[in-house]
């Protein structure tokens, strides 16, 4: 038997599979295993660590996870469009147009059945930028307006970036959204009794301590990965040209998974997108359906799945 520091190793030395540095490997299995522990009996910590950024505190309710009843629920890479169907269609109206999956969603009841949303976008290995993270979080915002107005919210969402501390360190300009870091949540568990030997923290540990020599790999790994023929302009322009076909289409509800854009050079690249229908379509880059049928791959970029595209 092994420690998971022996296991994982700091950089990669351990004596198991190497470490991952897929971000929703923390946002979807280490970081839900640690706050909702023992049926969420420690999130109290998280949120509190939450009212600490926050200017206007809140009250939190008291959370309940007893199947009965229940007063949470949380979600992780929640694509809100993918889950607009049934009867929540007729519920809440049509789908929202952006596509922007945020790593977190808390949705908590109040007795009075208000409920406050908390929304998540984290980093912990990527490379980014402040750009990149007001974009996010400008369009994330559009998905959590879309929420609020179909919900009995009556209490202001909660939008919060979760960070590496050496990332957060280097941005010289304000986020204008609260920010915590990993290595505040690690610290904030690793003083409690029942945290001493629980696997995920100590994941999350090795991850923390592993992040130079990670993180620098990374980087170098995401200039050689990133299509330089995806510009800001060009992804906005296919995500805008996209939503505008679906919310006309006769078949809204299907979702892209993948999208391969032209690499011929051209400041207007051709695309095609595989849906999760298996389906395939071509575009030209003013979003008229292209006549082919689908592309040769000599004339793509690699294949970029949906969720990665939009944060590039």
């Amino acid at each position: 038997m092994q420690s998971v520091e022996e296991v994982f190793g700091i950089d990669n030395s351990g004596k198991g599979l190497p470490l991952s540095r897929d971000e929703r490997f923390y946002t979807a299995t280490v970081l839900p295993q640690i706050i909702c522990k023992n049926q969420f009996e420690y999130i109290s910590v998280f949120l509190n660590l939450i009212n600490e950024k926050l200017q206007n505190k809140v009250e939190w309710p008291a959370i309940c996870a007893d199947r009965n009843r229940t007063n949470i629920q949380i979600f992780t890479e929640y694509n809100l469009k993918k889950a607009w169907v049934g009867n929540v269609i007729k519920t809440y109206g049509s789908p929202p147009r952006r596509f922007d999956t945020p790593d977190i969603v808390f949705n908590i009841v109040y007795p009075d059945n208000t409920i406050i949303l908390i929304v998540i976008e984290a980093k912990l290995f990527g490379y980014t930028t402040t750009a990149d993270l007001k974009y996010q979080v400008s369009k994330q915002k559009e998905v959590i307006n879309h929420l609020c107005k179909n919900l009995s919210t009556r209490r202001a969402p909660i939008h919060i970036l979760l960070l590496a501390e050496q990332q957060y360190k280097k941005f010289t300009e304000p986020l204008k959204v609260p920010v915590i870091t990993w290595k505040e949540i690690y610290d904030k568990f690793a003083k409690l009794e029942d945290f001493r030997n629980d696997y995920f923290l100590h994941i999350l540990g090795v991850a923390l301590k592993s992040y130079d020599f990670v993180a620098s790999s990374a980087i170098k790994l995401n200039d050689d990965e990133v299509n330089k023929n995806v510009t800001p302009d060009i992804r906005d322009s296919i995500v805008s040209n996209l939503s505008t076909l679906l919310e006309n289409s006769e078949y809204p509800e299907i979702i892209p998974r993948y999208v391969w854009v032209g690499n011929t050079g051209e400041t207007a690249p051709n695309y095609q997108i595989e849906f999760d229908d298996g389906t395939i379509q071509t575009f030209h880059f003013s979003g008229k359906p292209h006549k082919a049928s689908e592309f040769q791959q000599k004339n793509l970029s690699e294949r970029i799945e949906w969720e990665d595209f939009l944060k590039l």
